[in-house]
């Protein structure tokens, strides 16, 4: 009994020691973390979102990269345990701005699980601010995908870019996101978006009122050079698609706000640009059932678009849509071929629609 007692009293401190140990290492992240350079608390980024991951929140936490330019392969943060609209998550260059501050993803998968720079997979309350993000590969190009039941989270005065090579495919959209039924409540603000097939691939589920991706805003960003679509949404409610800029001066097909489904109290007001050097169908808005209701309309209001084209032109295009108000938009279409058409307002089917105070 004697000899047991003794061993007790040399396996017990060791036992406090280790409890001790665990306890430390799987403390929750509070207050702010620096990333890269001289004397870090993390030497890599990757290490400071696996401890997100891994180890949650207990307070506001904001992670500072160094200046610099880092390659990594794409960087998942999921739904992070202690993540609320008080323990938000911010992650962004110490700096205060993106032009000296990159991360660089050169991988050439076009999976899901690798075209990305940050996955927010069904994450909630993180902020990616004041970043360039390089998303390198020619046909590959998504800087940040959205997955899930990606809640609250906003992407800000960051420069989303990569190759200038030419695609129509999803697989180079610099913003996407699909299947965001219940994902909602996301903002993409003040961005600069450089050329990629979409400059934003936003989509629900389906058309029903719970297969919607729901309140979500772009709003005061720059999309230069995109190749097929500047904004595109697909099954939302709510949205909002404010003070934006697209120009752009490629030949293509181009869409330079394109709303598909997109229902309720859906703002489409204030977004200006220039479509020019067309030789192919370019649309400044294109709606595409969207239905507002008797009390509150879809607004699409105060647009200023220049469009120019040797073929088709198609300032605001209405296909099947109810309840939209078209109110003191200012654009000037200019058709240069011997072919093309050029239509003020393009309407098909719909109804109880409202045109007001337009300049076409």
């Amino acid at each position: 009994m004697k000899h047991i007692n003794y061993l007790k009293r040399l396996l017990l401190p060791l036992a406090l020691v280790l409890t001790a140990t665990v306890v430390a290492t799987a403390q929750p992240l509070n207050g702010t973390y620096t990333v890269y350079g001289t004397s870090p608390d993390y030497t890599s980024l990757s290490a400071a979102i696996s401890d997100l991951n891994s180890k949650g929140v207990s307070g506001p936490v904001n992670i500072k990269i160094r200046p610099g330019t880092y390659t990594m392969t794409g960087l998942t943060i999921n739904n992070i345990t202690g993540a609320s609209a008080t323990n938000t998550i911010t992650i962004e260059s110490e700096s205060g701005t993106n032009t000296n501050t990159e991360i660089r993803n050169t991988n050439s998968s076009s999976s899901t699980s690798s075209n990305f720079i940050f996955r927010l997979s069904s994450a909630k309350y993180v902020t990616i601010k004041n970043l360039s993000l390089n998303k390198t590969h020619s046909s590959n190009g998504v800087c940040v995908r959205f997955t899930g039941s990606a809640q609250y989270n906003t992407v800000e005065s960051c420069r989303l870019y990569g190759s200038t090579s030419n695609s129509t495919s999803t697989n180079k959209s610099r913003i996407y996101a699909t299947s965001m039924s219940n994902g909602h409540h996301n903002t993409i603000n003040n961005c600069k978006v450089e050329r990629g097939s979409y400059g934003i691939y936003w989509r629900g589920s389906s058309s029903s009122s719970s297969g919607n991706s729901d309140d979500n805003v772009f709003s005061n960003n720059e999309f230069d050079q995109c190749y097929r679509y500047g904004i595109y949404t697909y099954y939302t409610n709510n949205t909002k698609v404010l003070n934006n800029e697209i120009n752009t001066t490629l030949s293509s097909s181009f869409y330079a706000i394109y709303m598909g489904y997109a229902d309720n109290a859906t703002e489409v007001k204030g977004n200006s640009g220039s479509l020019t050097g067309k030789t192919s169908s370019t649309y400044a808005i294109y709606m595409n059932y969207c239905d507002g209701t008797s009390t509150t309309n879809v607004m699409v209001e105060d647009n200023e678009f220049t469009m120019v084209s040797s073929s088709n032109i198609y300032p605001v295009y209405n296909n099947r849509c109810n309840y939209l108000t078209y109110k003191g938009n200012e654009i000037t279409a200019t058709g240069t071929g011997s072919s093309g058409d050029a239509y003020i307002y393009y309407s098909y089917y719909g109804g109880n629609n409202k045109i007001l105070d337009n300049e076409i």
